[in-house]
């Protein structure tokens, strides 16, 4: 599968991994439509690829007619690496 959003195209090698394991870089997301993350869509998405694990967070949750998956993977980005880690080189 194409990659058209660019994620996995590193200049630079690998320095730091982020684990959301209690989910909360998908609950910021999820707060706007004021949608809530359960278990059983956490369940589902465990192990799955970045695009396949972000179409079950969408559909799951109830939010695929405002928020498509593809967006929801720059949202993440986004929050991730420009939110959450401003200033860590």
């Amino acid at each position: 599968m194409a990659n058209p959003i660019g994620f996995f195209s590193f200049r630079k090698p690998i320095t730091l991994v982020v684990f959301d394991m209690d989910g909360l870089l998908l609950e910021i997301t999820l707060a706007r439509y004021n949608k809530t993350f359960d278990w059983n869509v956490k369940a589902k998405m465990m192990g799955k690829r970045a695009m396949e694990a972000a179409r079950i967070f969408v559909e799951g949750t109830g939010i695929s007619n405002s928020l498509s998956a593809e967006q929801f993977l720059i949202e993440r980005e986004d929050i991730c690496c420009r939110r959450c880690f401003r200033g860590v080189s």
